[in-house]
Parts: C-alpha cells; sequence; structure tokens
C-alpha cells in the first residue's frame, strides 16, 4: 500500500472488500482478524443495490462492534 494516500474510494473499496481479508489472515493475531472482518461484511453489505430492514440493523450492529473494538 505504497500509495494508499492516492486511492479514490473505488479503490479502497476494492481493497477493503477483495483484498484485505485475503491479505491479511496470518498477519496479524485472530481477535484482530475477526474484528475486521467484520467491519468488511459491513461495509460488503453498504454496497448492495437495495437494503432490507434486516440488512441495515446488521450493518449497524457490525460498525459499531467494530468502533467499540477499535476504540479500546
Amino acid at each position: 500500500m505504497l500509495y494508499h494516500n492516492g486511492y479514490k474510494a473505488e479503490e479502497w473499496s476494492t481493497w477493503i472488500t477483495l483484498y484485505s481479508l485475503p491479505l491479511l489472515k496470518g498477519r496479524m493475531p485472530t481477535k484482530h482478524y475477526k474484528e475486521w472482518a467484520n467491519f468488511v461484511k459491513a461495509v460488503h453489505l453498504c454496497q448492495k443495490l437495495t437494503l432490507t430492514a434486516q440488512d441495515v440493523k446488521d450493518i449497524r450492529f457490525l460498525f459499531y462492534s467494530f468502533y467499540i473494538y477499535y476504540e479500546r
């Protein structure tokens, strides 16, 4: 990620949803990886063209869980 400052939203989206989990697996503590996986799932859900009420609840829960974990 040498040039991450120049990433656009589309590039960040691709990095987060497609590349981050396979590339980070085994390179960080399991607890961090699991929390990052929740963040990735929330981002992936946000990209759906149509969201159900359950999707919105799941997104809120996943982002909030990640926020709480990150702030510790």
